[in-house]
C-alpha cells in the first residue's frame, strides 16, 4: 500500500482497523548498523507535505491480528486509515503472508 500526502499540511494517521481482524498494528522493520533486523510497532504513522510512504515487507507494514477468517495471499482485504482529525479512509490492500 502507498500513503500519499498531497496537502500542504502533515496527515497524522492515529491507528488502523479492519472487518477482517480484531486488531490491525502497524510495524515497522529495519536493519541496525550491525545487521540485525527488528521489527517495532508504532502507535501512530506521521506523513509530511508532499511524503510518500510505502507499506511493504521489510518496512512499514500492517499485521492483521485476529482474522475473522482465513487470510489468503494474494487475496483482498479491507483497512480503514483512521486520522488524527477524525476522518478516516478505508481501501482494499493486497494480502502478503
Amino acid at each position: 500500500m502507498k500513503l500519499v500526502n498531497g496537502t500542504r499540511d502533515t496527515v497524522v494517521v492515529s491507528h488502523f482497523s479492519s472487518s477482517d481482524a480484531a486488531t490491525v498494528e502497524l510495524h515497522r522493520s529495519y536493519t541496525d548498523a550491525e545487521g540485525e533486523e527488528h521489527m517495532s510497532m508504532l502507535d501512530s504513522l506521521v506523513i509530511a507535505p508532499g511524503q510518500t510512504i510505502v507499506l511493504q515487507p521489510g518496512s512499514y507494514h500492517l499485521m492483521m491480528i485476529g482474522v475473522t477468517h482465513p487470510l489468503i495471499a494474494g487475496k483482498m482485504a479491507r483497512v480503514a486509515m483512521h486520522l488524527s482529525d477524525g476522518s478516516v479512509v478505508s481501501t482494499s490492500v493486497r494480502v502478503k503472508l
